[in-house]
This record gives structure tokens, C-alpha cells and sequence, in this order.
């Protein structure tokens, strides 16, 4: 089961376990009938333990999703999703969380 999440949002996540997160562009930043083409993940912390891997595009073409590993206990680290649309010239957007590395 995935979480959705919200730019400027906060999740807190266990160190040990990981967690498929799905981004929805389709309710606050798409205009209809446009979809996404490309997308990529960005994680900046303050180090580099916090991973990603599974990175898509889901059915429909208006939502994303990624799976985040791992994390330094304590450190807050910020995921980043850029997506690029079919738009004539193509948009490129982001959106930005935090996660919280902590013990739950």
C-alpha cells in the first residue's frame, strides 16, 4: 500500500522500513488533459543514506510514485518529485516533502 503525499507536506519514516509514496499531480497542478511524460527523484539530507528505487509514472500519466529505504536516525531529509508534462512547450514542475527519519 502506498502513501500519498502533498508538496510542502512532512512524513515521519521507521529507518528500517520502506515506503512507496505516491504523488498526485492530478488534483492541484495538471490542467486537464495534460499528462506527464517524465519524472525523477531527488533526495538532499545531510547525508546520503536516506535511498529511492521503483521510480514511475503511474497508469493515467498523472500521478508518480517512488519507494525511500533506509534514513539516518534523527535527519530530515527532503524528496523531490520533477516531472516534465506533454504540454507544447513541455512544463516542468516540482513538488517537495520531508521526511523525518525516527522510530515509530
Amino acid at each position: 500500500m502506498s502513501i500519498t503525499v502533498r508538496g510542502g507536506g512532512m512524513i515521519v519514516k521507521d529507518p528500517d522500513s520502506s515506503e512507496p509514496l505516491t504523488f498526485n499531480w492530478d488534483e492541484e497542478h495538471l490542467p486537464v488533459g495534460v499528462t506527464i511524460v517524465a519524472s525523477s527523484f531527488l533526495i538532499l539530507g545531510t547525508d546520503a543514506v536516506l535511498t529511492k528505487d521503483n521510480e514511475g509514472i503511474l497508469p493515467g500519466a498523472r500521478t508518480t510514485q517512488v519507494r525511500i529505504i533506509a534514513g539516518t536516525l534523527g535527519v530530515k531529509y527532503t524528496l523531490t518529485n520533477r516531472v516534465t508534462t506533454n504540454q507544447v512547450p513541455a512544463a516542468i514542475k516540482d513538488q517537495s516533502i520531508r521526511v523525518l527519519i525516527q522510530h515509530r
